[in-house]
């Protein structure tokens, strides 16, 4: 199972992030066949993502399916 994170450009207004276009995009590969389980997989993915570039902090995210 292949998933495709990316994060967006986030311009705030009032408080309110608003998707601007793609920052990065990742693709990322499961063995598992479980959908829940790559979800959860791909959120730890996204936090360590974030902890090696500082700059992802704050920008939208979207997880996807690729077939």
């Amino acid at each position: 199972m292949t998933l495709r994170i990316t994060f967006y450009h986030t311009e705030f207004f009032h408080g309110t992030g608003i998707a601007k276009g793609p920052y990065k995009t990742f693709d990322v590969t499961y063995k598992t066949e479980n959908i829940r389980r790559a979800l959860g997989f791909a959120s730890r993915k996204m936090g360590s993502l974030k902890r090696q570039d500082n700059n992802l902090y704050g920008k939208n995210t979207k997880i996807e399916f690729v077939k």
